[in-house]
């Protein structure tokens, strides 16, 4: 009873084979996986061992073995394409909070151009009547700095929000970078 219980698992092992897709569409079929590491996927063909970079991995399927074929390296068809259509945009999800940060952007702008009239009207006060003049300089002081952060706050607001309209769209891959962060734009 055991050695046929050994013999099950052993033919279950054999009669699977891997079939690997990488990210740019090509698919490797018919191989085993042997290791699969952070860095690099070691793979037996029957030319021998080889490997690969793992983050050009999309996805490993194990599939049914044939013993008489060999390992087949192929593009996508475009009947699989095609399935891969429908998720060209994922990230789609987060465009709702690009018209957040939109209408925050817009707030913003009416905020500092209210700033600009109350600074216009206290500067006409300021000549009609002297004796407030420090009290309305120091005032107008206080609002300049107020539209200054408003204004900081709106450009931090209009960069994520164009950056969260590229990133939902797909357009924008953002790496890590030997000393930072890489961004880079697709066309």
């Amino acid at each position: 009873m055991t050695r046929i219980l050994i013999l099950i698992i052993f033919a279950a092992g054999v009669l699977y084979s891997d079939d690997i897709y990488l990210k740019n569409g090509t698919i490797i079929k018919n191989v085993k996986i042997i290791k699969q590491g952070r860095e690099w996927t070691v793979f037996q063909t029957p030319e021998g061992e080889q490997k690969i970079r793992t983050f050009l991995i999309s996805k490993i399927v194990k599939s049914d073995y044939h013993s008489q074929q060999q390992t087949e390296i192929r593009s996508l068809r475009k009947a699989e394409t095609a399935k891969t259509e429908a998720a060209k945009y994922p990230n789609l999800k987060l465009l709702p909070l690009s018209l957040m940060g939109i209408g925050l952007f817009i707030d913003s702008i009416f905020e500092i151009d209210e700033i600009n009239d109350q600074i216009s009207s206290l500067k006409q006060s300021r000549y009609s009547d002297p004796t407030w003049a420090y009290r309305t300089d120091q005032h107008i002081n206080e609002l300049k700095r107020k539209r200054t952060r408003k204004i900081m706050v709106s450009a931090a607001i209009l960069t994520a929000t164009v950056l969260n309209t590229v990133i939902s769209l797909e357009r924008l891959a953002v790496k890590p970078a030997t000393n930072g962060i890489q961004l880079s734009l697709h066309f």
